[in-house]
């Protein structure tokens, strides 16, 4: 009745909110994910990594550097590259404005 109802409205408020601290937001000299921020300077590794779970629901993550998780990405999005690519950007822009 009534207590399954709020349960699962319960249940999609808590998801909402979980989403939101895990979903990313790409900036042009920075990643977000909630308040935790790392610029593309920082970022030290690109390597991606899978743990048994990744490889059962084919995704897998990658440690930026800073304790700063890129997780549950699927594997047919290789995000490797586009950071790599966005690293060297934000290089040439901080040697240009020097």
């Amino acid at each position: 009745g009534l207590g399954v109802v709020f349960a699962i409205v319960v249940l999609g408020v808590y998801l909402a909110i979980h989403h939101v601290r895990l979903s990313f937001k790409f900036y042009n000299n920075r990643i977000m994910q909630g308040k935790k921020k790392i610029t593309y300077v920082e970022i030290t590794n690109t390597k991606m990594k899978q743990n048994i779970l990744d490889k059962i629901f084919k995704t897998y993550s990658i440690e930026l550097g800073k304790n700063f998780y890129l997780r549950h990405i699927p594997t047919s999005i290789n995000i490797e590259n586009y950071l790599q690519q966005l690293i060297q950007y934000a290089q040439q822009v901080q040697k240009t404005s020097m």
